[in-house]
C-alpha cells in the first residue's frame, strides 16, 4: 500500500510549483499504519471507531511533515464503495497531499462546472461569450463525434478511426485519462474543481461512443463473445457511475467512476490485443 501511495504522489506532483514539489519530496514522510490511534482520532475530533482513512500532520521544529494512510479502514471503505483498494489509496493520498499544499476542509463543498442539458457549457459562462473557450453545441458535438473526412482506411497502419476495435479502445482510453486527472485534482482540492465538470461530461460522451460501437465489435469477434460480454458489463457499470446529463459528481463519485472506467479500459485493451494478435504480423506489427 505504501508504494501505491507514492505512485499517487508522483502522479499529482507535476501540478505543483517547483518549490512545493521539493517540499513534498524532501520534507514529507508517508506511512501506512493498520488503523488510526486514539491520538490520531482526537487530532481530527473524530469519535472512537470512526472510519479515518488518512491523516496529514504538520510537524514543528524542522522535522518532516507526515502523511498517514490507514490500511484497515481504507480496505473497509473500498469494500463499502465497491471500488478496488488501490483507487481508494490513491484518493486518500491525493486528499492528504492537498492538505500539504494548504487545501483544507473549508473547501469541502463539491463545486462542479455548470452543465447544460447537452453537457456543453463550461463553468459560469455561455457559449460565445468574450474570453470563453466554449463552442456552440453543434461544434462540440461534432468534435466529440470525431468525424474527420481526411481520415480513411490505411493500408500501412491498422490503427485508425474507421476500425471499430480501435475506436472502442481509444474512446475508453481517453475517458480513463480524463477521469484520472480529474479524480486526482478533486481529491487534492477536496472538491471537483470549477472548470473540470466539462471533463466529466466529456468522459460521458466518450463512454457513450464506446457503447455505441460495441455491437459492431461483437459481430467482428464472435470467437471472443465472453470477453465482449464482460466488456459490455463494465461499460454499463462505468456509464452508471458517471451518471446522466447534468448529474453532479462529488469527489468519491469521481473516484468510483474512474475505477469503473479503468476496469473497462483494461478489458478493452486485452480485447484489442487479442484481435490484432490474430491478424497477419506483417501487416499489424509494422
Amino acid at each position: 500500500m505504501a508504494h501505491q501511495a507514492w505512485d499517487a504522489i508522483y502522479e499529482l506532483l507535476p501540478t505543483f510549483e517547483a518549490d512545493d514539489q521539493k517540499m513534498i519530496l524532501h520534507d514529507t514522510e508517508v506511512y501506512v499504519d493498520p488503523a488510526p490511534s486514539a491520538r490520531d482520532l482526537r487530532a481530527v475530533d473524530a469519535p472512537p471507531g470512526a472510519l479515518l482513512l488518512g491523516l496529514y500532520t504538520h510537524v514543528k521544529g524542522g522535522k518532516r511533515d507526515t502523511i498517514q494512510i490507514f490500511g484497515n479502514p481504507t480496505r473497509q471503505e473500498a469494500a463499502n464503495r465497491g471500488v478496488p483498494v488501490p483507487f481508494i489509496v490513491r484518493e486518500v493520498t491525493h486528499h492528504e497531499l492537498g492538505h500539504r499544499a494548504t487545501f483544507d476542509h473549508s473547501r469541502r463543498d463539491n463545486v462542479v462546472a455548470l452543465v447544460g442539458a447537452d453537457e456543453l457549457l463550461c463553468s459560469g459562462c455561455n457559449p460565445g461569450e468574450p474570453g470563453c473557450g466554449c463552442k456552440s453545441p453543434k461544434q462540440v458535438a461534432a468534435a466529440f463525434a470525431r468525424q474527420d473526412a481526411q481520415i480513411g482506411p490505411s493500408q500501412q497502419e491498422p490503427w485508425n478511426e474507421t476500425c471499430p476495435v480501435c475506436l472502442i479502445h481509444t474512446r475508453i482510453g481517453e475517458a480513463e485519462r480524463l477521469l484520472a486527472g480529474t479524480s486526482a485534482e478533486a481529491a487534492a482540492q477536496h472538491q471537483v474543481p470549477v472548470g473540470l465538470g466539462g471533463t466529466i461530461a466529456g468522459a460521458r460522451h466518450l463512454m457513450q461512443e464506446a457503447s455505441g460501437v460495441l455491437p459492431v465489435v461483437a459481430a467482428m469477434m464472435l470467437t471472443r463473445s465472453g470477453q465482449v460480454m464482460q466488456l459490455k458489463g463494465s461499460i454499463t457499470s462505468a456509464r452508471q457511475a458517471l451518471g446522466g446529463p447534468g448529474t453532479i459528481l462529488g469527489v468519491e463519485d469521481v473516484t468510483r467512476a474512474y475505477a469503473a472506467v479503468h476496469i473497462a479500459w483494461s478489458q478493452a485493451f486485452q480485447l484489442t490485443w487479442s484481435y490484432f494478435a490474430a491478424q497477419r504480423p506483417s501487416v499489424w506489427d509494422g
